[in-house]
Order: C-alpha cells, then structure tokens, then sequence
C-alpha cells in the first residue's frame, strides 16, 4: 500500500509534522479560550460584587465612597472628613452655588479616629485639595459600637494597601481575611438587596457627600455650649490621632484643620474637645470650633438641628456659607463655576435644588397651595386620577387647571391625565375604558388602567356605568380609585428618579362653597 520502504518511511515522517503541525495550531486555541474563560469569570464576578457590595455610609443605600469614586480625578480643592456629624453638617453645593470651590465631604456613620486617617489617605491618592477639615466628634470613643457602621466604614473603600492598612490597624490578624475579601460578610445581603443595587442610583451620583435632612426633633435642644472653660488633657489614643493629622499635614502640604461641629455636647465632652484642640495647636495645627460660634453662625437649636447630634440641611447650610468665606480669606482658589470639567458640582446644585422642593411639596397640605407649588417644579410627572366629576359646579381644580396645563374638561368630567413637565401625555375620560403607557425615564414606565367595574341603577331608572382606575410606576400600583374617596395626585422628579409626593385630596377639599 505505501510502496518501498523509502517511501514509507517518507510518508510516515510527512503525517508526524501534520499531527505536530495540528497540536501547535491547537495550543493557541487553547490559550485564547482560557484566557476568554478568565475574563468572564472575571466580569461575572466583579457584576456580582457590585450588587452585592455595601452602598451605606450615610443611611439607606446612600454611600459617600460612592459617591467619592464618581467623582472625576484631580478636581477637589477642599474635602471634610467626620461621622454623620460631618456628612449631616456640611453642604458642598452651598459652597459650590456662592463661591465656585469644589469640595467633598468624605464623612460616613460612626467613622472612627483610624478610619478617618485613611479616608484622607484615600482621597489624596485622586486629589490634590489645599485644604482638609476633620471633625473631632470621633475623638469621644475608640472603637465602633455598632456591627453596621464596622462595616460601612471597613467595606466602603476598594481593595488597595490603604485598605488593608486600615484593615491591619482595626483588627487582629485572626479576623482580618472577612474583610481582606469582603465576600463572605456581603454574601448575606442576598434578602435585602433592591433595586438600587442593581444600577447606579442618583443619590450615589450627586451631593458629594451631602446628605439633606428637614427633619426638626427638638428634643433636649434648649441648651446649649456657649463657653466651658477649663480643658481636659487628651487622652493617648487621641493624641496618637492628632500626631497623624499632623503627620499628614508635614508630609503632603495639605492644610489640616480639625472642626468640632455643632451639637449639643455636655460640660465634660466641651472640656475633652478643649483639651484634644489645645495639643491640635501644640502639634501645628489650627482648629475650629462651632460650638462656640451659635450667635456667629446665628444656629437656632430649635430650626437648625435634626437631633441633639446632627444639623439639619438649614443648619448645615448656615455652617457651609461660613466654611466658604472662611476658604475665601485663608486659600487661593479659583472660581470654577463656568468651567466644564467641574460638571458635577453643577449637578449637585440641580439635584440640591429638587431636593428642596421635595420639602417644600411635601409641607403642602391644600390644593391650591400644592398646585401653586407643583407649579414652579422642573422635570416632574404629575399623575391625577379624579374618579368623579364635578359638572357645572365651581371647584378648586378647574380654578387651577390653567397653572397646571390641564386639559379644559377635566375637572368637570373627571378621568386620568399625566403631565410630563407641562405637557399632557395622557388624558383619559372618566367614562371610557382604556389604558396608557409611556417611559418617563431609564428605569421607570407609567400607566394607567381603567376598567368597568359593574352597572349601578340609579333611582331615576337609568343605569350608570362605575369605573375603577389604576395608575401605577412599572408594576406597583401608585393610585387606586376603588380604594380612596378623592383625587389621587402623585408626583414623580426624573432627576431624583423617586415619587416625591402622593396624597389624595377629597371632595370636600376641592369643592368651592
């Protein structure tokens, strides 16, 4: 079959270099499969990881670090560090909105004395800002006396030496591989998980660190430290804090000012704090005390402050105006207002600015005030579902169709109607069956539903058709009409991607007598 010997010989040595030929070509094969193996695997489990991380520092799903990492590189001249007395007292658009500085405020609950060394840490790693301030409350305990903020502080920055220097300092070497991996702590968050976790929510996009609070709890808030004299003599661990902040100062250039920001401390806290300061400026550097600046900043206790502990965003905003004159007079930075690369600072501003009038929608109680106040409001959709005319009879919604850009019959016919930044998307007679949908945003589509609910005769012998309607956000159900006596209003904010207001108003309200 092969002829001669030569010949077999020959053809046997041809089909080796094949079969040799075949093996190399496969072995790239091989390689590039595994190596697009890795990067899935790899992309599967950094998708996973995102979900499941933890995304609270500042309350629900409301993370600085977050917010932090979004942040454009190279940009922040001023940054603040502290537990929730910093991110609840600080307010970085104010600063942004009169002066043009772009600052971060890098707080997060119960952070603790070794946490904030390396949150600042951290930050310089992205940032070059002249100056930082670091609020001395953390000064008071030494370790986290809630599981909740251990974490949030531990968890929140990425895998770098600086975290596992945190990591090291914090914990003895038996229990650091938890947080080294991170893993089989945020495992267990597979129950609570929502829908924030799977995108990135705009609470985590804006602010800068920036939470806002109207709350007004004036609990214990009667008194409050003007002067206490006298200073306690800081402790070790104190001291050793100090010595870094200073530490930091020496070695970068950066100006660090460490802040007692308003609360209501007790004579012995105020004394400590005075003690802690005093070493501060042995040490080189300058502080600030606001406890003793109430008639300065003019803090009402009773209006400014949430709590006996935190400002609100009205007390933050006056202690925030203060911190911008004060960099004003002490630092040279530009104005950076107008300059495209600080976009962000802009869109803290807008999405403050909605923030605001979420409050101030939801103090409205009556209609007339709520629909002048709706009014006003940019990038909203306002859903009405009013399951009852009211015919020829004069009636507070006809008197504000016009502000609202409501449909000319609605008030008189009743029915649905969504207005989507003034424009009416969709109009539904009252009587009528039908259905209606649109997207409003990335995440979220609104409809609305009517259905015959059943034939009413009526006393005079005719026959009245009722209707139920529905208006819903996706899949959750929003208004029904079958279950409230009235018109349902709901507003939805397309920047603060929330519904920020929802009541039913009932006839009597809206009726003019």
């Amino acid at each position: 079959t092969y002829g001669s010997g030569e010949e077999y010989v020959e053809q046997s040595t041809y089909l080796l270099k094949v079969r040799e030929g075949m093996k190399e070509k496969k072995a790239p094969v091989k390689w590039i499969l595994f190596v697009l193996f890795l990067a899935v695997a790899s992309l599967s489990v950094y998708r996973t990881y995102r979900i499941l991380s933890w995304k609270d520092t500042m309350g629900p799903f409301m993370s600085s670090a977050d917010q932090f990492y979004n942040t454009e590189k190279g940009l922040i001249d001023a940054a603040f560090f502290g537990s929730s007395h910093g991110y609840a007292g600080v307010r970085p658009g104010v600063i942004w909105k009169d002066y043009g500085y772009a600052t971060f405020n890098f707080s997060v609950s119960g952070q603790d004395k070794i946490s904030t060394v390396h949150y600042i840490r951290e930050l310089l790693k992205r940032h070059t800002p002249q100056v930082v301030f670091v609020d001395l409350y953390a000064t008071e305990y030494e370790r986290h006396g809630v599981l909740s903020n251990m974490y949030r502080n531990m968890l929140s920055l990425r895998l770098s030496p600086n975290q596992i220097s945190l990591i090291n300092a914090y914990y003895p070497k038996e229990e650091r591989m938890n947080y080294y991996l991170k893993w089989p702590i945020i495992h267990t968050r597979y129950r609570e998980l929502q829908p924030y976790d799977f995108y990135d929510s705009p609470v985590n996009r804006y602010g800068r660190g920036a939470d806002y609070s109207f709350r007004n709890d004036d609990t214990y808030l009667k008194q409050s430290v003007t002067s206490v004299p006298g200073a306690m003599e800081a402790s070790e661990s104190n001291q050793a804090f100090i010595d870094d902040l200073a530490e930091i100062q020496n070695e970068t250039g950066v100006t660090v000012i460490p802040v007692v920001l308003p609360f209501i401390a007790m004579e012995e806290t105020q004394r400590m704090l005075n003690g802690i300061m005093q070493y501060a400026e042995e040490k080189g550097l300058t502080c600030i005390d606001f406890n003793q600046m109430y008639d300065e900043l003019e803090l009402i206790t009773e209006v400014d402050f949430a709590d006996w502990g935190h400002l609100n965003s009205y007390g933050a905003e006056k202690v925030s105006r203060w911190l911008g004159a004060y960099l004003q007079e002490h630092f040279t930075i530009p104005d950076h207002r107008g300059d495209a690369a600080y976009w962000q600072w802009d869109e803290d501003v807008l999405y403050e600015e909605h923030a605001l009038f979420k409050k101030q929608l939801g103090d409205t109680s009556k209609w007339s005030p709520f629909a002048n106040a709706a009014a006003e409001g940019e990038e909203l959709v306002i859903l009405l579902c009013l399951p009852e005319g009211f015919g020829d009879q004069k009636n507070q919604v006809e008197k504000t169709a016009e502000l609202l850009g409501l449909p000319e019959d609605f008030a008189a016919n009743g029915g649905v109607c969504i207005i989507d930044d003034g424009v009416v998307n969709i109009n539904m007679p009252l009587q009528e069956e039908g259905s209606g949908s649109y997207d409003i945003d990335r995440r979220h589509t609104v409809w609305a539903e009517g259905k015959k609910a059943f034939d009413t005769e009526l006393s005079t012998g005719e026959v009245s058709m009722r209707m139920v309607w529905q208006l819903g956000m996706g899949t959750e159900v929003l208004f029904d009409s079958d279950q409230a006596e009235g018109m349902g209003v709901i507003v939805y904010d397309k920047r603060m991607e929330a519904v920020i207001y929802r009541k039913t108003f009932a006839y009597s309200e809206l009726y003019i007598f």
